[in-house]
C-alpha cells in the first residue's frame, strides 16, 4: 500500500517526460542573454559539424543535419523545454550509429549541446521529471561506453548530467522562492495600504463626530426653544419636543459610536477641531523651525462646514509635513484660494534633498478626507518639485 503513491508519481513523471504536453515558457527572460545564447549555439553548431565530420567517410548531408538538430534542440528548449530535450536526446543517442566518430558516446560538442537542453529542462520541470531525464542520459551514455569497451568513461559521463541538472533544479528553486517573496511583498503592500485607508477613515470618523455632534446639539436646542421664540409655533410645541428628543437620541448614539472608535485610542482630542483659519498657524510654526514657507490667501474668507474646514486643514498639515521630511531645505508655498463655491488649498515644495510626497499613507489619508466632503485632490511631482492641490466644495452638498 505504501508504494502505490510512489509508483503513481513515477508513472506520472515518465509520462510527462516522454509524452506529456509541453507548455511554452520563457526560460531566459533577458533578451541580451538570449542573443548571446543563439550566438553561442551557432559557434557550437559549427564545432559540432567539424567534429562529426572528423571521420571523413560519412554522408555530409547526414552530418550537417545532425549538427543543426543538436544546436536547434537547445534553441527549441528555450521556449519548449520538453520538446527540445526530446529532440536532443534522440539525435544524441543515434549520432554514434550514423557517423563514424571515435568519441564515446559522441563528440564533446554534441554532449555539451545535450547538457544545455538538460539544464533548460531542469529549470522548468519538477525535480522528478528532471531526475528521469538525468537517468536516461546516464543509461544511454553507459550503454555506449560499455558497447565501445571503455567502461572507465562511465564516471565522467555520469558526473556531467547530474551536475548540470542539479544546477538547473537549484535555479528553479531560487526562481520559485523569488516569485513567492515578490507575491508576499505585493500582498503585504496591498494589506498595508488597505489598513492605512481603514485607519484613516477611523480617524476621520472620530474627528467628524464633533462636527456632527455640534449640529445635532443645535437642532435639539432650536427645536426646544422654537415655541418660546416664535409665538406662532406654540401649537406645534409637541412636534418640536419630539424633534428635540430625536436629536438628543441621535447625539447619544453618536457618543456611543465614538466610544467604540476610540476604544484603543488613548489620545482623545479635547481641543476644538481646526479649520481653514488654522493653516496660518501651521505656516507660522514651520517658519519658527527654520523652514522657508510662503502663505498666500486669495479671495474673501468665509465660514465653511466643519468637515470641509477640517479636511482643508489636514490636507495642508500633511502636505507641509511631507515637504519637511522629503524636501529638506526647499522653499514651500501654501496658497488658499476662496472660490465662489469652494476653497482650494495648494501646497508646493521645490526640489530639495528628496523632493516628493513620500508615497506613504499620507497621500491616501488626504484623498480619503477630500473625497469624504465631495472634493477632489491632485498630487504629483513636477519639473520644479511636488504639488498637492485640493479643491473642497463649501456650498450645500445635498
Amino acid at each position: 500500500m505504501s508504494s502505490a503513491p510512489v509508483l503513481a508519481a513515477l508513472r506520472s513523471a515518465v509520462w510527462q517526460l516522454l509524452a506529456g504536453p509541453d507548455r511554452a515558457a520563457v526560460v531566459v527572460p533577458n533578451r541580451a542573454t538570449r542573443i548571446g545564447i543563439w550566438f553561442g549555439l551557432a559557434v557550437l553548431s559549427l564545432i559540432d559539424l567539424v567534429q562529426l565530420a572528423g571521420g571523413g567517410g560519412d554522408d555530409q548531408l547526414v552530418v550537417t543535419l545532425l549538427a543543426l538538430a543538436h544546436a536547434g534542440a537547445v534553441g527549441l528548449a528555450l521556449r519548449l523545454p520538453l520538446t527540445g530535450w526530446r529532440v536532443s536526446f534522440v539525435t544524441t543517442a543515434v549520432s554514434p550509429l550514423l557517423v563514424s566518430t571515435a568519441a564515446v558516446p559522441g563528440p564533446t560538442s554534441t554532449l555539451v549541446l545535450h547538457l544545455g537542453t538538460l539544464f533548460l529542462l531542469a529549470v522548468t520541470v519538477p525535480p522528478a521529471v528532471a531526475a528521469l531525464a538525468v537517468a536516461a542520459a546516464l543509461l544511454g551514455g553507459a550503454g555506449w561506453a560499455l558497447a565501445a569497451g571503455t567502461p572507465g568513461a562511465i564516471v565522467g559521463i555520469a558526473a556531467a548530467p547530474v551536475l548540470v541538472a542539479g544546477l538547473g533544479a537549484a535555479l528553479r528553486s531560487l526562481r520559485g522562492t523569488a516569485t513567492r517573496l515578490a507575491e508576499a511583498e505585493r500582498d503585504t503592500a496591498a494589506e498595508q495600504a488597505r489598513r492605512a485607508v481603514l485607519e484613516e477613515r477611523t480617524r476621520i470618523a472620530r474627528e467628524l463626530h464633533d462636527v456632527v455632534a455640534h449640529h445635532l446639539s443645535a437642532i435639539a436646542v432650536r427645536a426646544e426653544s422654537a415655541p418660546h421664540r416664535v409665538p406662532s409655533a406654540a401649537p406645534a410645541a409637541a412636534e418640536f419636543t419630539t424633534i428635540a428628543g430625536a436629536a438628543r437620541d441621535a447625539l447619544a448614539d453618536m457618543r456611543r459610536l465614538l466610544g467604540v472608535l476610540r476604544a484603543d485610542d488613548p489620545d482623545r482630542p479635547g481641543a476644538p477641531l481646526p479649520t481653514v483659519d488654522g493653516i496660518a498657524g501651521l505656516v507660522v510654526g514651520l517658519r519658527g523651525s527654520g523652514m522657508a514657507v510662503e502663505l498666500e490667501v486669495a479671495g474673501t474668507p468665509r465660514p465653511v462646514p466643519g468637515d470641509v474646514g477640517l479636511a482643508a486643514f489636514r490636507v495642508a498639515q500633511e502636505a507641509l509635513s511631507n515637504a519637511a521630511r522629503h524636501a529638506t531645505g526647499a522653499a514651500v508655498s501654501v496658497r488658499v484660494r476662496w472660490l465662489p463655491d469652494a476653497v482650494r488649498v495648494q501646497v508646493h515644495n521645490g526640489a530639495g534633498e528628496d523632493a516628493g510626497s513620500g508615497g506613504g499613507t499620507g497621500l491616501l489619508g488626504m484623498r480619503e478626507r477630500v473625497a469624504a466632503v465631495g472634493g477632489f485632490l491632485v498630487a504629483g511631482p513636477g519639473p520644479d518639485g511636488y504639488t498637492v492641490d485640493a479643491t473642497l466644495p463649501t456650498g450645500d452638498r445635498g
